[in-house]
């Protein structure tokens, strides 16, 4: 599985210095000056995602001590976190593809009516979550899963978690915005914070208080309460800050709003649909076997930590990426390459790192039935990683970038309910095949969406110019 991805690696690198070399060629300046800004907003960036994910793989391993279903249910209740994200990463999308163009050209009174009014709009999609979350959970986790003892530990956790999963995404907005006014050591800081103090909340709710998954829940809330706080005092509150917000700034221009949500709804809906399939997937393979599953669940949060290389670079992809929009689609593209170039560098590091860790994770989750299950969906994971890290790099960091974010949502849509969800059900109800081939096959579909979007990318379509103020 590695050996095959070091192929494709072999190969990338072949097109690219062809590409780079005859077609799109950077000056040697220019390119310093990229890799230098790169580097400037992807580490702190890197960082502050790893911790940020290492805060719930903490509430994971500390909950498998209680069991398995205690895990399955935390991570039940994780999937609307999950879908919390999935709407604030949306709003990232679309907030940054007018923001950075704003923040380029010095309009800094429409670049801040653009951040309050992406934070009103996260307020309000959150509302009816959090409404069904208290009222009743129970019919949110009954979706996904029918094992009473798991929904029953997801809904005990997700009544008193719901709050942290608003607050993270609102924080997370917020820290995105720092960072394309170029300010990133400021989360990394936080983020550190964040780590310590859950760890010592953790472990006092859960093991010296004896409160379960109940503990974890207030800690998790805890914490992402006071960091939307120091947030908030850091930027909106602040009148040094080039994020703060006076009462003249609490309007809403209209067509700006037309503007964010016209490019919020494809992104959104690109999103959902990924994060659909993933409850249908998370359903499908809950049924197999809830301790499997576990294991699953625990390799997938692993996944996501050292996945977080290549999220941290798209990021910082996506908001350079930006800031060259104003240029001629030439010039664009020889960015867009050399990136790609370094882009292909991470994606074979995320699947090297992702199946040497698969060799240690089952000695760290050993308390689990299928421990030894963790590492071998990951040395599978290595492989998929290859492709889905690729794929995001044009997904999210170069279309969104252009203003292109229909194309996403069109071509997420087709994969996932021509390929991804089929797949998945047959080979769960009709075959008798391992657990963690099951789980592999349909994470294949990155490599179906890779190969549609590299003609699209070399087309040159997704390059295009909007209006970012009134």
């Amino acid at each position: 599985m590695f050996y095959f991805s070091a192929l494709l690696f072999i190969f990338a690198k072949i097109l690219i210095f062809y590409l780079e070399k005859f077609m799109y060629s950077l000056s040697a300046s220019k390119k310093d000056r990229i890799y230098k800004d790169l580097l400037k907003i992807a580490i702190p960036t890197a960082i502050e995602f790893f911790l940020f994910n290492f805060i719930s793989l903490t509430d994971n391993a500390m909950v498998s001590y209680l069991g398995d279903y205690p895990v399955a249910g935390v991570s039940l209740a994780n999937k609307f976190f999950e879908l919390f994200v999935t709407i604030g990463f949306a709003m990232v999308g679309a907030y940054n593809i007018i923001a950075t163009r704003q923040y380029n050209q010095g309009d800094f009174k429409s670049f801040k009516n653009t951040f309050f009014i992406s934070i009103l709009t996260i307020i309000l999609f959150s509302f009816p979550f959090i409404l069904i979350s208290r009222v009743n959970p129970f019919f949110l986790l009954r979706l996904i899963s029918n094992d009473v003892q798991a929904v029953y530990y997801g809904a005990i956790y997700l009544n008193i978690a719901i709050f942290s999963f608003v607050f993270a995404i609102i924080k997370g907005l917020v820290a995105n915005a720092l960072k394309v006014v170029e300010i990133v050591k400021f989360q990394v800081y936080i983020s550190i914070f964040s780590v310590l103090l859950n760890l010592i909340l953790n472990y006092i709710f859960i093991f010296v208080f004896h409160m379960g998954v109940v503990g974890a829940a207030i800690a998790t809330t805890v914490i992402r309460t006071l960091e939307l706080i120091i947030y908030l005092i850091y930027t909106v509150f602040n009148k040094n800050s080039i994020l703060n917000l006076k009462l003249n700034d609490l309007n809403i221009n209209v067509k700006l709003f037309v503007q964010l949500i016209k490019f919020f709804i494809p992104i959104l809906l690109n999103d959902f649909i990924w994060f659909f399939g993933y409850l249908v997937l998370t359903s499908i393979f809950i049924g197999i076997d809830t301790h499997r599953y576990a294991a699953y669940s625990i390799s997938f949060s692993v996944y996501f930590i050292i996945f977080n290389i290549i999220n941290s670079f798209c990021i910082s992809l996506n908001i350079m990426m930006g800031y060259e929009m104003h240029n001629s689609k030439k010039e664009v593209m020889k960015v867009a390459i050399y990136l790609g170039k370094i882009g292909f560098k991470l994606a074979f590091l995320t699947s090297f790192v992702l199946f040497v860790f698969s060799f240690f994770a089952p000695y760290i989750f050993y308390t689990l039935k299928y421990s030894h299950l963790i590492g071998i969906i990951l040395r599978y994971s290595s492989v998929s990683a290859f492709f889905m890290a690729l794929a995001f790099q044009y997904l999210f960091g170069f279309f969104r970038a252009g203003a292109s974010p229909s194309f996403g949502a069109i071509m997420e849509g087709s994969v996932t309910f021509v390929y991804t969800i089929p797949i998945a059900f047959v080979l769960a109800n009709y075959t008798n095949l391992p657990f963690e081939i099951i789980v592999f096959i349909p994470a294949l579909e990155d490599a179906i969406k890779l190969a549609i979007s590299l003609p699209y990318f070399y087309s040159e379509r997704w390059i295009k110019s909007i209006k970012t103020s009134w």
